[in-house]
């Protein structure tokens, strides 16, 4: 009587196969989540990378008052990117700087919460504490319309003068063109009023701002406002305190003598005007 001899189907191997496919998806599932793990902690480790720390008052401090870097702030941490839309203020950035000032004498007075900036440090001079000139120098009125000039625009800040002059040869725009750099503001002032100035145009807001310069300058930066009312007036921009850098050197030796104002500002107005500015 013979055996019929059987031999595995393809039944018999599914278990095995189907236990590969549980190992291999396993595997592919454990190394998802490293993958985002990973990606995780190197977005988290870039975005600390990316983050800096400032600092705010916990009290008013007065001049005189004795600054302490462990009892008087309260650290607060923003992007990095936001820093440079601060050097004007120069603030207080990170530990070293913050101990760097510990147990310094304050020289201006600071409201609770004001942000911690080197110019708590140093001293104003008078005039721009009065909102007066200094001796040898000249407070000069401008007003301008409330979005050509910074809305953080302070006292003791550094700006540079943009006007407004006619098109060039061939031009059909007004053009813009720097006036003077490198000014300080003595004070800063508000209005409405009507913009015509006939008392039939809407109300619109202003900023009086007055700048200090050179009593050789207030002449000239005269006429020069009287040309540029004309086409759009002046717009300010702020410059970090520390920035002395010029786009000329006014110097008196040279030919012909460089001044205050823009060289070029000067040549266009005595053009339309058909006087010297400088005088001779």
């Amino acid at each position: 009587m013979s055996q019929s001899s059987s031999s595995p189907g393809p039944q018999a191997n599914r278990p095995i196969e189907g236990s590969k496919m549980l190992v291999i998806s396993f595997l592919l599932a454990f190394f998802a989540v490293v993958v985002v793990l990973v990606y995780v902690s190197q977005i988290r480790a870039q975005n600390v990378e990316q983050m800096v720390t400032l600092y705010r008052l916990n009290k008013s401090l007065e001049p005189g008052d004795v600054f302490s870097a462990d009892r008087d702030v309260t650290s607060f941490r923003v992007p990095n990117s936001i820093v440079p839309n601060l050097e004007y203020l120069s603030p207080i950035v990170g530990d070293a700087d913050l101990q760097g000032r510990n147990r310094t004498e304050v020289r201006r007075a600071a409201s609770a919460n004001s942000l911690v900036t080197n110019f708590l440090f140093r001293e104003m001079d008078e005039g721009l504490v009065s909102g007066l000139p200094s001796d040898d120098r000249r407070g000069f009125p401008i007003t301008i319309t409330g979005d050509e000039v910074p809305e953080t625009l302070r006292p003791g800040m550094t700006v540079d003068i943009i006007g407004t002059f006619p098109p060039g040869a061939g031009g059909s725009f007004p053009r813009k063109m720097l006036v003077m750099e490198n000014v300080r503001v003595l004070n800063v002032g508000s209005l409405v009023r009507d913009a015509t100035g006939e008392g039939r145009g809407a109300a619109r807001g202003f900023r009086t701002i007055g700048l200090d310069i050179g009593p050789e300058d207030q002449v000239p930066l005269a006429q020069v406002r009287t040309i540029t009312s004309q086409y759009g007036g002046f717009q300010l921009t702020l410059r970090n305190p520390g920035d002395r850098r010029r786009t000329w050197t006014p110097s008196r030796t040279s030919n012909p003598p460089i001044h205050n104002v823009n060289p070029e500002v000067v040549r266009v107005v005595e053009s339309l005007t058909g006087s010297r500015l400088y005088g001779r």
